[in-house]
């Protein structure tokens, strides 16, 4: 159908799809936020927005709304100058109670004076675990169980210092090196298998060839190439059904077409 997403001015519509028999229709749901709607996740019974809007229905909304599937309610919290806002959610099922995560450039909690990149949703709060933070944009989260049971929780985005390179994994209550990590930014990360994935615009894992597709090896700690990889940036990754899926913007993989 066409215009099924409406946009006035500056103004982002959030609709959703209802279905009825066989027919689908789009509806309205709560009021338009100023600017773009980037995540959506379901969490604890709440739909969660987020984007780099800062204002709802004429009030204060930072990067963060909240829904019911009928109505959308603001969520304030203090804006530190610079902040974009909200580029992706991840809900870690893996290992002690459920957990929400954002990640982008948003603020850690109140009074914090700057972005935290990555952070964690406490509810009745907000974002305020600041031992998520990452050195700069994080753009993706995995989080499971290895093939032995161990936790397993990565994050990755475009932040490279001497130690996190593109990439890091939890321990404890810190983010530590993943290996020697990659050439450039990951853009996504899943588990499959019990073996974390990531993808992105990297070539080398350390010192080793891996073109746009690499997957950790938890026994020797350190990332190696899946076939020949591919020719050209991967976007997502999503296991499903048994297989793992990846799309972006290559034309081969390992060869094949």
């Amino acid at each position: 159908m066409q215009n099924s997403i409406l946009r006035v001015g500056l103004l982002s519509s959030f609709l959703f799809s209802a279905t009825f028999g066989s027919a689908q229709t789009w509806v309205n749901v709560g009021n338009p936020v100023s600017g773009s709607i980037n995540a959506l996740s379901s969490f604890g019974g709440t739909l969660y927005l987020g984007g780099n809007f800062q204002r709802l229905n004429g009030g204060e909304s930072d990067f963060t709304a909240l829904s019911n599937g009928t109505d959308v309610t603001a969520h304030v919290q203090p804006v530190i100058t610079g902040a974009s806002g909200i580029a992706s959610f991840y809900v870690n099922t893996a290992g002690g109670s459920p957990a929400l995560f954002a990640m982008g450039d948003q603020l850690v909690g109140t009074g914090t004076a700057s972005p935290a990149y990555c952070t964690k949703w406490i509810i009745g709060t907000g974002w305020g675990d600041a031992t998520f933070r990452t050195p700069a944009q994080a753009t993706c989260m995995a989080a499971g169980y290895s093939t032995t049971g161990a936790t397993l929780q990565f994050v990755g985005g475009s932040f490279n210092t001497s130690t996190l390179k593109y990439v890091a994994r939890r321990s404890g209550t810190v983010w530590i090196a993943a290996g020697t990590g990659f050439n450039g930014t990951v853009n996504c990360l899943e588990i499959y298998n019990g073996e974390v994935y990531a993808g992105g615009d990297f070539t080398q894992a350390g010192t080793v060839s891996a073109m746009h597709l690499a997957k950790w090896d938890n026994t020797n700690s350190r990332w190696i190439a899946v076939g020949t990889g591919c020719n050209g940036t991967v976007r997502t990754l999503k296991s499903y059904n048994g297989s793992l899926y990846i799309g972006g913007d290559f034309t081969s993989v390992s060869g094949l077409t």
